[in-house]
């Protein structure tokens, strides 16, 4: 696990840290249909990656990320998954991480990411700590504006196009390792890992 502290003021792309901070209860009781939204200090900001797209039991979460607003700064909180024999270890950890929120932000959690993390968690016995928490995927509202304006609704596309962020040594979903190689992502590990 890896922790990394942001100044609110830092800028991802175009934008400071701060600014989901400035949002309305009303603006995000609206994405989330109506429905009583929490306060953006209370929301995790969470996306996975994993060793393939199939699911089922020979995909693992390989790398979380969980970001929140804490102690006057954003917190950047990294999983990793070096060792499969220490998966129940990284999810429970991350599983008593997410109980501290009352909201998730995604982007396309509703239909990978979550599901995802849950049949992991089900499948290692640690209890799923998000259910029925607020639930804001940014896919659908991006899609909703953005669908006639950009090219395509892929969060690379809506970074650089709206964010105007440039991933640097990115590699897309579709050309990485459907075989995990264990020794080699070791040594791929962000330092400090």
């Amino acid at each position: 696990m890896r922790d990394e502290w942001f100044p609110l003021e830092h800028r991802h792309g175009n934008r400071p840290l701060a600014t989901a901070l400035e949002s309305t209860a009303e603006a995000l009781g609206h994405l989330l249909g109506g429905r009583d939204a929490p306060p953006a200090s209370r929301l995790a900001f969470f996306d996975i990656e994993t060793t393939g797209l199939s699911g089922g039991t020979g995909t693992w979460v390989i790398l979380a990320g969980l970001g929140s607003y804490e102690d006057g700064a954003f917190r950047m909180r990294q999983y990793f998954l070096a060792d499969i024999a220490h998966e129940r270890a990284m999810l429970s950890m991350l599983a008593a991480d997410l109980a501290r929120f009352e909201g998730l932000v995604t982007y396309n959690g509703r239909s990978f990411d979550m599901p995802f993390v849950q049949a992991r968690m089900t499948l290692t016995r640690v209890v799923y700590p998000c259910q029925g928490h607020a639930h804001f995927d940014l896919l659908h509202a991006v899609r909703r504006v953005y669908r006639h304006r950009l090219e395509a609704c892929r969060l690379a596309d809506v970074e650089r196009h709206l964010l105007r962020i440039s991933r640097l040594d990115d590699v897309p979903g579709n050309l990485r390792q459907a075989e995990l190689n264990w020794p080699r992502l070791k040594k791929l590990a962000p330092k400090g890992l």
